[in-house]
């Protein structure tokens, strides 16, 4: 029977905690670019221009059919093949979060501002405001609250995504634990406590985010 040994963990622990920092700012990172390019995509994809909508949809459809293992490798390996770029693992893996979660996050943009009564719309434009001004003032205020909590569990999926990036040598969590495996030779102990703190992390996340729905009431017409 397999004896588990803990205390090899407690030498290593400064180690878990730099992968831990990294995880959380490849997805902090990610994140903000992924909303912000979502933003745009969105307002892309329910703009009247065809020029415009057409890209957009192509870009989401896209990201969302190619899982993100492949974009992580392609974008390390594959763009300094081709191009003679070589990107740090760091930033490619940054730049593949950032374009996968776009993706889907500009879903969650395009269906929070659709949800909105399009009433709304038309009574801002005939008191003279412009459709932007009213997005920014009028719409997007409103659609926000309602995005707020799927944008939070798709955080927790980034964050989760982040530990592919341990095959391309980043230092997260995951990358930080197959290292302490090479030298304890003790992989059952240093998984567990791996999994124990990324459900340490995502939980109170996850609560989080059933709490903003409740304060929301998400799902309300």
């Amino acid at each position: 029977m397999y004896r588990f040994h803990f205390e090899v963990v407690l030498r290593y622990l400064p180690a878990l905690g730099l992968g831990l920092k990294n995880t959380f700012l490849l997805t902090l990172l990610g994140m903000g670019g992924a909303l912000t390019l979502a933003l745009f995509l969105s307002l892309m994809v329910i703009s009247q221009r065809r020029l415009m909508r057409f890209p957009a949809i192509a870009y989401i459809e896209f990201f969302r059919g190619v899982p993100f293992l492949v974009v992580l490798v392609w974008m390390f390996y594959a763009l300094s093949a081709i191009t003679g770029v070589s990107l740090p693992a760091f930033t490619a893996a940054v730049i593949s979060l950032t374009v996968c979660q776009s993706a889907y996050s500009a879903e969650v943009f395009r269906a929070g501002i659709e949800s909105l009564e399009k009433g709304q719309m038309e009574s801002a434009m005939a008191v003279g405001m412009s459709h932007g001004l009213a997005m920014r003032r009028i719409i997007l205020p409103q659609a926000i609250r309602r995005m707020v909590p799927p944008l939070v569990n798709s955080f927790i999926g980034m964050l989760k995504w982040s530990s592919l990036a341990s095959i391309i040598a980043v230092p997260e969590l995951l990358y930080q634990g197959n290292i302490i495996i090479q030298n304890t030779y003790r992989p059952m102990e240093i998984y567990t406590v791996v999994a124990v703190l990324y459900f340490l992390v995502s939980y109170p996340i996850a609560m989080f985010s059933r709490y903003l729905e409740k304060k929301y009431d998400v799902g309300r017409k």
